[in-house]
């Protein structure tokens, strides 16, 4: 396994220094990599949500490192497409 430390990274080099085989080729059978996204995800209520009751309180899981979101809501479909009704909320 790896340890990266918690350090976000784009790119893994892996050097391999010897196999369970004597030959001069190795493989790696499994790689896996855990992502921490960067972007706001599930959304309570979810994102086209109808009839929802105004006393609700809206949540989500903040992206990696974000110190803010902007939410978009309204009647209008295309005003909350094109952000021009919103709010601005400090996590």
């Amino acid at each position: 396994m790896a340890d990266c430390n918690g350090i976000s990274a784009q790119y893994i080099r892996m050097t391999i220094h010897n196999s369970w085989q004597s030959t001069q080729f190795c493989g790696l059978s499994e790689v896996r990599f855990y992502v921490i996204p960067t972007w706001p995800r599930y959304p309570q209520p979810s994102d086209g949500s109808l009839d929802v009751n105004a006393d609700l309180t809206l949540s989500w899981v903040s992206g990696r490192d974000a110190t803010s979101h902007e939410v978009s809501w309204g009647k209008d479909e295309q005003a909350v497409i094109n952000h021009e009704a919103h709010f601005e909320t400090d996590l």
